[in-house]
C-alpha cells in the first residue's frame, strides 16, 4: 500500500465512524464463540485439547451434537481443501487452474539467496519483490515492496523470523500495487470485506514520526481491542521508511499521512476499515467464486489486492481456511459484524432442517442461512464445471 491508497480509503469514512470498544471484547476465537453461546442460552460442551486449543461442541437441548468448532477446522470444511490452502504455492497453482487472478511465485530455500535475487531482478532491476515463508501465519517473515538494493537485508530479516533455518522454504513474488482487503465467508455467506490498513500516523507539523507513534498508541490504549495491538517499531517499519526515503525522526506536515509498513496486519499496529458497503458486486462475487473452487470449503478468509472499490480485476494474495473472525467483528471504522452469530446459527439451522428435534432453537433467519448454504453449494458445482479436474 502507498499513501495514495491510504488516503483513498480514509476519504470514505468520517471520524464519527470510528469504533472505540470499551467493553465485552473477546479477541480470542474460543472466547468469541463461547460468549455468544452463553448469551443466547445455546447448549454446548468444551473439550480442552491443550492449554490454548479447545473443541467447542454445539449441542441440541437434548445434548445431541450439532457441530464442532476447533482450530484449525470449521464445520463442513473438507480436509482436502484445507491441505491445498495450507501451502501457498499449491493455493496459487490451484487458483490459476480456474483462471482466477493471483500472484506468480517461485520457491527457494533460504540458503539460495543469491539465486533468488538474480532470477527475480534479471529482466527488470526496478521490480519490487515480496519475500515470505512457504507456510506460516500472522505475517511472520513477510517483507513486501522490496527493492533490489534491499533484497539481501529483507531476506535475512525473514530468515531470522524462521529461526535461521536455511533449509526452510521461501516464496518470492512480484509486489502488486493496491491495498489489501480481507473477505470473510462463513457457511457460504459473505460476512464482510474489510480493508486491512498498515500502521500509519497523521502529521501535525510539530512532532516527529516517533513522537506521533507514541501519541497514537496512547489513543489505541483507550480501545479494548486495539490496545492489545500497539505500534511497536521494528525492522519492518524501519525498512519501509528507508525504502520510502523517510526516517523516524522526520516531522510530517499537518494532515500528512505517513505509512509505517506495507504489512496489513492488526497485530503490527494496523487498522481495519469495513468497506463491504463500498465495494462493487463484482468484487463480492469474485470472493465467493474464489472460495468455491476449493473442494468442500464453505468457510474461509481471502486476502485480496484491490486498486479501488470497483476494481474490475482483483487479485487473490492468500486463502485462509480458519480466518480470524475478529477482523469482521471489531473494525476500527465502519459497521461491526457478528461472524460468530452467523456461523453458529447457520449450523443450528442446517441441523434442525435435517433432523427432528423435540425442543428446537428459535433461529430468526433460519431460512436465509439454509438458502446461503445451498446457493454456495450450487456455486461450487458451477465453478468446478469450468475445468476438467
Amino acid at each position: 500500500m502507498r499513501n495514495k491508497e491510504l488516503n483513498y480509503i480514509i476519504s470514505h469514512f468520517n471520524e464519527d465512524q470510528k469504533n472505540i470498544y470499551i467493553s465485552n471484547v473477546k479477541a480470542g476465537i474460543n472466547g468469541t464463540y463461547i460468549d455468544f453461546l452463553n448469551h443466547n442460552n445455546i447448549n454446548y460442551d468444551v473439550t480442552d485439547l491443550t492449554t490454548a486449543v479447545k473443541s467447542i461442541h454445539i449441542l441440541t437441548k437434548e445434548n445431541k451434537r450439532i457441530g464442532t468448532i476447533e482450530n484449525p477446522i470449521y464445520p463442513n470444511n473438507n480436509n482436502y481443501g484445507i491441505s491445498i490452502m495450507k501451502d501457498k504455492f499449491k493455493t496459487e497453482n490451484h487458483l490459476k487452474k480456474y483462471g482466477i487472478n493471483t500472484t506468480s511465485s517461485k520457491i527457494y530455500t533460504y540458503g539460495e539467496l543469491e539465486v533468488a535475487k538474480q532470477e527475480f531482478f534479471k529482466e527488470n532491476p526496478d521490480r519490487r519483490a515480496v519475500i515470505k515463508p512457504l507456510s506460516g501465519s500472522l505475517s511472520r517473515g513477510v517483507y513486501v515492496n522490496v527493492s533490489r538494493d534491499r533484497f539481501e537485508e529483507n531476506w535475512n530479516y525473514s530468515l531470522e523470523e524462521r529461526k535461521n533455518n536455511k533449509s526452510a522454504k521461501a516464496i518470492v513474488q512480484e509486489h502488486l500495487e493496491g491495498f489489501e482487503a480481507r473477505a470473510t465467508i462463513l457457511q457460504g455467506r459473505l460476512i464482510s470485506i474489510v480493508a486491512r490498513v498498515p500502521a500509519y500516523v497523521s502529521g501535525d507539523g510539530h512532532h516527529t514520526i516517533k513522537e506521533l507513534i507514541g501519541m497514537k498508541n496512547r489513543e489505541r490504549k483507550k480501545c479494548k481491542y486495539l490496545r492489545k495491538h500497539l505500534i511497536k517499531i521494528n525492522n519492518k517499519h524501519n525498512e519501509f521508511l528507508l525504502n520510502n526515503s523517510r526516517s523516524i525522526t522526520d516531522i510530517p506536515a499537518d494532515g500528512e499521512k505517513i505509512l509505517l509498513s506495507s504489512i496489513s496486519n492488526i497485530i503490527n499496529g494496523g487498522e481495519i476499515f469495513n468497506i463491504t458497503d463500498y465495494v462493487s458486486e463484482n468484487i463480492k462475487e469474485f470472493a465467493l467464486d474464489t472460495l468455491a473452487v476449493f473442494p468442500g470449503m464453505y468457510s474461509g478468509g481471502l486476502d485480496i489486492m484491490l486498486k479501488s472499490f470497483d476494481d474490475p480485476k482483483p487479485h487473490v494474495l492468500e486463502v485462509n481456511h480458519f480466518p480470524v473472525i475478529t477482523l469482521a467483528k471489531y473494525p476500527t471504522y465502519g459497521k461491526p459484524c457478528e461472524p460468530e452469530k452467523v456461523l453458529i446459527e447457520s449450523l443450528i439451522s442446517q441441523y434442525q432442517f435435517s433432523y427432528e428435534t423435540g425442543f428446537p432453537y428459535e433461529i430468526e433467519d433460519s431460512h436465509d442461512y439454509i438458502r446461503h448454504f445451498i446457493d454456495f453449494s450450487k456455486r461450487q458445482v458451477k465453478m468446478n464445471d469450468y475445468i476438467d479436474i
